[in-house]
């Protein structure tokens, strides 16, 4: 499958396998593909340098890690709409907990060397 968005650098899939999530590093955007029509079927606007997307199990929320902007945008999937910017440290990659309460944010850039947590039910930063 081809894509006309810049620089897709991340691919991750639904917990239900229907919908591909791609960050797009340059064009700062996630494009959302289905699987079964293999069809582009959105595309939501992020921070700089989106590098790495987590989608929830229940398939209603994707976190985006933003590189260059040391944030985390939160969308809701089936409005295909950025609903929070959670800032957090410098280039953040994040995992999902086993039951989805929280997003582990891995923070590895030179000056922080941190892991933040962020509470997926209030979308919110707890604890670093």
């Amino acid at each position: 499958m081809r894509t006309e968005h810049p620089s897709p650098f991340h691919v991750s899939v639904s917990a239900d396998g229907s919908m591909l999530f791609l960050a797009n590093q340059s064009g700062h955007s996630v494009t959302f593909v289905d699987t079964r029509s293999r069809k582009v079927v959105g595309e939501v606007p992020v921070q700089v340098q989106p590098e790495a997307t987590v989608s929830t199990r229940d398939g209603r929320t994707l976190y985006v890690c933003n590189a260059e902007s040391d944030s985390v945008s939160v969308i809701d999937i089936g409005n295909k709409a950025v609903i929070k910017t959670i800032k957090v440290g410098d280039w953040p990659c994040s995992k999902l907990s086993n039951d989805g309460s929280k997003a582990y944010v891995c923070c590895s850039g030179s000056m922080w060397n941190t892991v933040d947590i962020i509470d997926t039910a209030m979308n919110n930063k707890i604890r670093r």
